[in-house]
């Protein structure tokens, strides 16, 4: 999971990852289990139930939609393209009668808005007397992301394939109810048919290492900040794949028109090991910074119907890089409904 530029689908996340925001363990939910002690209020399953319709408007290479299929073999950007979906998900916990212990299963908005892999986890967590929140979980992205066989391949029209991401995350929040957490996650990543040219130099099968330290508090009743720092260690078994990133990120929520508002910005910088070996692109080492901006709102008992929900969401991206083939924006969002239970 993931503040990772793997060809596109740790920086900017899928489609699929947009619509997963609202299931989340948000900033006023660990500060409500900071306060009580407890990870629920009660015993038993909970969840919530949402369809979604999303959109994705980018310019990204390795962005998989029929309209981005052809590259002409020069050293720009993809063609921009607007890509629309419907999906429906699912997300479940179910709290044991201590109320201390937890197994959940779903995927966490926290990962999309600080741009780790948003896969399906399964895990357990714990809340000790002292208020520490451990965690650990697997995760695996099944066929959720697409990646191109061979990115540069010119002439005719790119094939598609699986790119799957799976692992192990361990946490610490709020950390002897102080608001500090600890995040670690060593996972891999494996392009299905990786076709890519001179594969020990630009081959992106991968081991990934992310280590993030963050702070959580509540500035008043409605007002909740987390902000942190991540790095991430990308070991590719081509060298020109590997490399090291330095994030940051911010996250302010707060109550706003009888719903929630939250809003998250990120920079990351990112160094490659080696020089790409592509026919037409310049021979150097790929450097990168990336921006990015979210917005999330959510509105509960939509309608007048108690647990039904809204959540409407806006992610923005930018990645400039000093090859030009690996920059691009990306502007995305997302209308939901859901029923919480």
């Amino acid at each position: 999971m993931k503040n990772i530029k793997m060809e596109s689908n740790l920086n900017k996340l899928s489609k699929l990852a947009s619509a997963l925001l609202i299931f989340s363990v948000s900033g006023n939910v660990l500060a409500q289990q900071a306060s009580t002690g407890k990870l629920a209020a009660e015993p038993g399953f909970a969840g919530a139930a949402i369809a979604a319709i999303g959109f994705n408007h980018t310019d990204d290479q390795f962005s998989t939609d029929d309209d981005n299929k052809m590259w002409d073999g020069q050293n720009n950007k993809g063609n921009s393209h607007t890509e629309f979906n419907l999906l429906p998900l699912v997300n479940l916990t179910y709290t044991f009668n201590s109320l201390q212990d937890q197994i959940f299963f779903g995927v966490t908005r926290e990962n999309y808005y600080l741009g780790r892999i948003a896969a399906p986890e399964l895990g357990y967590r714990h809340i000790f007397d002292n208020k520490t929140v451990a965690q650990i979980s697997v995760f695996d992205s099944f066929s959720i992301y697409k990646t191109w066989k061979n990115p540069f391949l010119t002439g005719q029209d790119r094939s598609k394939t699986d790119d799957t991401y799976k692992g192990i995350t361990g946490k610490l929040d709020n950390i002897y109810n102080s608001g500090i957490g600890i995040t670690f996650i060593a996972g891999k990543r494996d392009v299905d048919k990786e076709q890519s040219p001179n594969p020990s130099i630009m081959s992106r099968d991968s081991n990934f290492y992310y280590t993030e330290l963050s702070y959580l508090t509540k500035l008043n009743e409605d007002l909740t900040f987390r902000v942190g720092g991540n790095y991430t260690k990308n070991n590719a078994d081509g060298s020109a794949r590997s490399f090291n990133r330095y994030a940051l990120n911010a996250t302010l929520g707060t109550n706003f028109a009888s719903g929630t508002i939250a809003s998250t910005i990120m920079y990351a910088s990112t160094n490659y090991d080696d020089k790409i070996d592509v026919v037409n692109l310049p021979n150097k080492k790929e450097k990168d910074n990336t921006y990015g901006i979210n917005l999330n709102y959510t509105y509960p008992n939509l309608f007048g119907v108690k647990k039904l929900f809204g959540s409407v969401n806006l992610d923005y991206k930018y990645n400039s890089s000093n090859i030009d083939f690996y920059e691009y924006s990306s502007l995305g969002g997302f209308f939901g409904i859901g029923y919480s239970f």
